[in-house]
């Protein structure tokens, strides 16, 4: 593989990002789910094409960390105290 070729694939694995269906299956949620959360900015980090959402691998695999170790996750403060 030349130099060339090496960079390109690294764009693409860096680029690479899931549809709401492919990140459906994968969270096993239902699509309308998927949807949701994003129209509502509660998922992971995503960008639209049009009307379509596409969600980027890095930003899934870094949701999938928060939501699995939530004392780590960034949360809103809601100004009352949680225990």
């Amino acid at each position: 593989m030349s130099g060339r070729d090496q960079v390109l694939e690294a764009l693409k694995q860096e680029c690479a990002s899931l549809s709401v269906e492919e990140l459906a299956e994968v969270a096993g949620l239902p699509a309308w789910r998927v949807r949701a959360m994003a129209k509502k900015g509660t998922g992971p980090p995503h960008f639209k094409i049009g009307k379509l959402f596409r969600f980027p691998v890095t930003g899934v695999r870094a949701w999938f960390a928060a939501i699995q170790h939530p004392s780590t996750a960034l949360r809103p403060q809601t100004g009352r105290p949680t225990f």
